[in-house]
């Protein structure tokens, strides 16, 4: 876990000797369905991304540092996440702009059912598209998928549909 924790402040210290481009910050409801089990959660999270590089560069790299709560249906435990995630996507000012990439966390079962004790690590693969209306240039709106696992639980599926704002 202390691997995770210096991955974080690594990009938060690069960053800032980078001159990150673009810092934003993303507000999102997430829906997430096991693979297995069929088993259906809602919630919502929020994050703070910065963009490297240009908009003329030919890939802009993303990285974000995240907090999420879902909640299972029918009294089920929720799951509290602690993220962060590298994604890539094409430079430019395009309306639709596709991206990929992966995600780590840290997560933590909630409730009185909850499914384990103390921290797990969980692994993501991201794809996503965000839309830019150039009438509203700093809001972006995103709809992105994510498929993975939390250590030793099920695999999810699990679909984000958030605003993102420049800061």
């Amino acid at each position: 876990m202390s691997r995770f924790y210096s991955l974080i402040l690594l990009t938060a210290l690069g960053a800032v000797t980078a001159a990150a481009q673009q810092p934003s910050i993303e507000i999102r409801a997430d829906y997430s369905r096991g693979t297995q089990t069929h088993t259906d959660a809602w919630g919502g999270g929020g994050s703070l991304q910065l963009t490297w590089g240009s908009t003329s560069a030919p890939i802009q790299i993303n990285t974000s540092v995240s907090g999420d709560y879902l909640k299972q249906g029918d009294g089920g435990p929720g799951t509290a996440m602690l993220g962060y995630d590298l994604t890539a996507q094409p430079g430019g000012n395009m309306t639709l702009k596709p991206y990929a990439g992966g995600g780590a966390s840290l997560n933590w079962s909630t409730g009185d059912n909850k499914s384990w004790e103390d921290a797990k690590a969980g692994y993501d693969v991201i794809g996503g598209l965000l839309l830019h209306l150039s009438s509203l240039p700093s809001m972006q709106w995103k709809v992105e998928e994510r498929f993975g696992y939390i250590n030793r639980e099920e695999h999810t599926l699990q679909t984000r549909l958030g605003v993102i704002f420049s800061l």
